[in-house]
């Protein structure tokens, strides 16, 4: 709100909000990423399960 209010008027305060949100981007990014990579892995236990028996 403080970026926004400083882009229109002459307040003061345009750094600070983009810093945060910059900030916030960066720990999106980061939340997402590590969303994916977990739902991305598997286990030994469910390859096993998944390969046709050897016969």
């Amino acid at each position: 709100m403080t970026a926004g209010l400083a882009a229109l008027t002459s307040a003061s305060g345009l750094g600070a909000g983009i810093a945060g949100l910059a900030v916030w981007a960066v720990l999106a990014f980061a939340a997402t990423v590590l969303a994916v990579m977990r739902r991305r892995t598997t286990s030994v236990k469910a390859l096993l399960t998944k390969l046709p028996a050897a016969a």
